[in-house]
């Protein structure tokens, strides 16, 4: 009977332990500057949420899609341009910080086509809502297991940019990585997903 009682409460512990890291990580995401404060207006300012939120990513590349789209990776999303000058005057009128707004009803979207045998970033990421417009922000960019790939890929083909899956950046004329302390909205929404597994779990 104690042994039975015992295994309970280190249960309950878990179950109490990946509750609050998910209810910090939740919090996390509507605390992001003024995308936050654009998520929860009130003002009627119509948002489509955040981007992090519209789109699903293979297990593994959250940080490879978050590198390519840099401040992108923590925007909003709005419908058109007028929705984008109401998201950013209100945020001025309110002192609520700043933020990147992404408009996703812009006609013209670029796609550049890959030299064949490599494989797109973009394929590594869908949306039902986004449309051509997130293939075309990840146009050009190439995904590689890891550096010594990127490096290889960008060698052989000088006009695309490879990204790893720990995202580090490669190209003809410029290289960035190494190790970061900060997620973006990406990859915690990643880690919301996993806590909330482990929350079905321990239920």
């Amino acid at each position: 009977l104690e042994r039975i009682t015992a295994e309970l409460n280190k249960v309950e512990r878990d179950k109490s332990g990946a509750e609050a890291k998910l209810d910090a990580l939740r919090q996390v995401t509507m605390h992001r500057d003024g995308s936050g404060a654009l998520l929860t207006n009130t003002r009627g300012i119509e948002v489509r949420g955040s981007l992090a939120s519209l789109i699903s990513i293979d297990n593994g590349w959250e940080k490879a899609i978050a590198a390519a789209l840099g401040t992108l990776s923590d925007a909003i999303v709005v419908a058109d341009l007028r929705g984008a000058v109401s998201a950013l005057t209100y945020l001025k009128s309110e002192s609520a910080g700043s933020a990147d707004v992404l408009i996703i009803g812009s006609p013209d979207v670029t796609i550049s086509q890959l030299p064949a045998g490599l494989t797109a970033l973009s394929s590594k990421v869908s949306s039902s809502s986004l449309g051509r417009v997130l293939p075309s922000l990840l146009s050009g960019y190439v995904a590689a297991e890891t550096l010594e790939q990127a490096g290889e890929i960008v060698v052989a083909n000088p006009t695309v940019t490879a990204i790893t899956r720990d995202g580090d950046i490669v190209s003809q004329f410029k290289a960035r990585g190494g190790s970061t302390v900060k997620n973006s909205l990406i990859e915690i929404n990643a880690m919301i997903s996993d806590a909330e597994t482990d929350f079905t779990r321990c239920s």
